[in-house]
């Protein structure tokens, strides 16, 4: 395998911080509920992103929105000169809350449904959940926010691609994006509800590809990247050019194996650095280790759909 390349200083940075969460979906990749990043801490980590040079800051959950200082935290990280992001429900999404955080900097928001209906999207995120997530996407559109429609494609909705096109297109949202199921956390105690397989890849493909072409709107999807990632190109950017900070204050280099592939926690957060130039679990998703499961990482697509599925689904 040819040397993995990897930049010195991340580019982009994934931040669980909070895994408190409003809603429990049944595929989701925690089974951990309890975090939260201390408040005297985040400030910090902010400052050390901006010394390491990072451009970007993604905020993950758990549900963001449920941190009530969460404006003040997005106005810090703008100050200093890093784009924020915000992964949300959409539960918690009003217009007032979201006014606050795109006058502190942030715009761009990804909201996730399962499917363009309550009776799809509901019996993942839960009862009487599917109205009141496009209530937040209509409340951070008339308040200035970009929106990232997100579907997580499975076995349970992939027929019903061209059905959740029509339902984004029809509430004006910017991108739409189908990322795939993977069984981690909680759902990989929900498999056989969720589990995806080769010929499903390739149905979602075809539609997509067809789609693409007269959606009306932008499409971003793992299941359209055929091209295999070579090693030395920086593969999905675990570990190469992005990481992830977890809510205990430890790094992961993949933002969804976050409760199996982590450092230790920091004491402080100017160890972040040195973790992420030395620690091993950084390392091995470099492929500087002996380890059987990391042999071919960033060879494959995603190398977590890779090793939980034994097979490459996306090629």
């Amino acid at each position: 395998m040819k040397k993995i390349l990897w930049l010195k200083k991340p580019l982009y940075a994934n931040w669980y911080i909070t895994t408190k969460c409003n809603l429990r979906c049944t595929h989701c990749y925690l089974t951990d509920y309890t975090k939260e990043t201390p408040r005297n801490l985040a400030f910090s980590i902010v400052d050390e992103l901006q010394a390491m040079g990072v451009a970007g800051v993604y905020l993950l959950g758990g549900e963001p929105l449920a941190m009530s200082n969460l404006d003040e935290i997005v106005k810090y990280i703008s100050s200093k000169k890093i784009s924020p992001s915000i992964a949300t429900n959409g539960i918690l999404a009003t217009k007032d809350r979201i006014k606050l955080l795109v006058t502190a900097g942030c715009t761009q928001y990804q909201v996730s449904l399962e499917g363009h209906s309550p009776e799809l999207s509901d019996a993942v995120r839960g009862r009487d959940t599917f109205e009141k997530i496009l209530n937040g996407v209509d409340a951070i559109k008339s308040s200035g926010g970009r929106v990232i429609l997100n579907l997580t494609i499975s076995k349970r909705n992939y027929m019903q691609i061209e059905e959740m096109l029509r339902m984004a297109r029809s509430v004006g949202v910017d991108l739409m994006r189908f990322s795939a199921f993977i069984p981690v956390g909680t759902g990989d105690l929900n498999q056989a509800l969720y589990k995806l397989n080769r010929e499903i890849v390739l149905h979602v493909r075809e539609v997509l590809e067809k789609s693409a072409l007269s959606a009306g709107l932008p499409i971003d999807s793992i299941f359209l990247h055929k091209e295999k990632h070579q090693s030395h190109t920086l593969g999905c950017g675990a570990a190469t050019h992005s990481f992830t900070i977890n809510a205990d204050l430890s790094l992961s280099p993949c933002d969804i194996d976050i409760e199996r592939e982590r450092t230790k926690p920091m004491s402080d957060p100017r160890e972040m650095r040195d973790l992420w130039m030395n620690s091993a679990v950084f390392k091995k998703w470099r492929g500087e280790s002996s380890d059987p499961l990391f042999k071919e990482v960033h060879q494959h697509h995603c190398h977590l759909a890779y090793t939980n599925y034994r097979q490459d689904l996306f090629r």
